[in-house]
Parts: structure tokens; sequence; C-alpha cells
């Protein structure tokens, strides 16, 4: 692993100068097709494993795609006017919106394509699926939280919520 870390570090200098920028564009790539499982995972019961796999594959090549773009564009190894170009010239914050919308939409087709999940594997697990009993027990749980002794400091009383909004 220190091996491929080090041989890492020209990669790193050709997609910026600065550490920083250099791990928010990379974690950028990497996150958006996370966020895409994740949030249409609990918000969508039709969504299935191999819709999500979809995903994060198709997401993760379109991201390495766009880093070795960059690379190349780095090297002035791409011609300008090009798509890979123009790709590799677009800020990474813009091309995080195309990830994203380019990983829902992988992985909504992905799950139509293939069969959905059996009813009874997701009970409890989407928010449509969510029963009152489901719904009453973590309701309960909240309360369960401002009665725990270990708890009770670390929470603010909301009676100083009040004092300090006026």
């Amino acid at each position: 692993m220190v091996v491929v870390s080090l041989a890492w570090i020209p990669f790193m200098a050709a997609v910026d100068t600065t550490l920083y920028k250099y791990l928010q564009a990379v974690q950028a790539y990497m996150a958006r097709r996370s966020f895409a499982v994740f949030f249409l995972g609990v918000f969508v019961k039709r969504i299935n494993g191999v819709g999500c796999l979809t995903g994060l594959i198709g997401g993760f090549a379109l991201g390495m795609v766009r880093l070795a773009a960059e690379i190349c564009k780095g090297k002035g190894m791409l011609t300008e006017g090009t798509l890979l170009y123009k790709m590799a010239a677009m800020n990474y914050l813009y091309f995080e919106i195309y990830l994203l919308a380019a990983a829902l939409v992988l992985i909504i087709v992905g799950s139509l394509l293939t069969a959905p999940p059996a009813a009874e594997k997701l009970n409890g697990l989407t928010y449509s699926t969510i029963s009152d009993k489901d719904r009453k027990e973590t309701r309960a749980g909240w309360k369960q939280v401002g009665r725990d002794p270990h708890l009770r400091g670390s929470l603010p009383d909301p009676g100083d919520l009040l004092v300090l909004q006026r």
C-alpha cells in the first residue's frame, strides 16, 4: 500500500498544485455516487442491489475518466475543444452535479431493468415502508435520549435555546 501511495504522488501533482484542492476534487468524484445510492435507497422502494451497483460502478468509471482527463490536460495531451478537454477544464464542483445526475439515472435504469426487491425484505428500510409501530419506537427512543444521564449534559436545555433566540 505504501508503494502504491508513493507511486500516486506524480498523479496528484498533475491534477492540482495544492493538496487541499486535489483532495476536494477526488472526494467529489467519489462521494456523489454514494449519496445517490443512499438517497434513492431510503426514499424509493423499487431500487435494488443491481441498480445500486450499476450506479456505483458507472459513477466510479465517470469519475476516473474525469481524473484521467484532468491529468492528460495538465500534461498537454488533450486537444482544446474536444469533449475530454472540456470535461477536464470544467470546475470539479460543476462536474459533481453531472456525476450525481449520471449516478441517479444509472441506479434508476439498472433497478428498473431488473427484478424489484421482495416486499418482506424492505419492511422498515425505506421511508414508505415504515409502519406506525416503527415510528412509535423511533420517537420513544428520542424521548429516552433525554432521560439518559450519560447524555444529559451534552444536549442543550430547550429553555436555554429560547433565551438565546430573544
